[in-house]
């Protein structure tokens, strides 16, 4: 869905420095929206990423200890992420998951720990 999702990333600028980023897209196809400016300077090494659900809303953290998680972006609406809210061809409902682009093709790869899903007790 190029129109309605939230996407938390870490990527690398032009001088090959780590950068945490969200972006975000609510709306139109293609009008999406950087919401961490430059995004924030990571060290190199690794890097977990958390993110909170609780229905309508979506915050994302970061860690590079394992451990201390900071909040980043601030509570984003994802109430637009269902099979409700969009047309007749919206029926995978929200997806979470883990991915990896190399979008300049430079033969970049990544390695990405076992993900873990918890789900709250009812």
């Amino acid at each position: 869905d190029t129109e309605h999702f939230a996407y938390l990333f870490v990527t690398a600028d032009d001088a090959g420095a780590m950068r945490l980023q969200i972006l975000r897209a609510d709306g139109a196809p293609w009008n999406e929206e950087w919401l961490l400016g430059a995004g924030v300077l990571l060290p190199h090494g690794p890097v977990a990423l958390r993110a909170e659900i609780d229905v309508p809303f979506l915050r994302f953290s970061y860690s590079t200890d394992g451990h201390l998680f900071h909040e980043v972006g601030g509570e984003l609406d994802i109430s637009a992420l269902s099979d409700e809210h969009g047309g007749a061809m919206r029926f995978t409902g929200t997806v979470v998951g883990v991915a990896a682009q190399d979008l300049g093709a430079g033969d970049a790869w990544a390695t990405f720990s076992v993900p873990t899903f918890h789900t709250p007790s009812p």
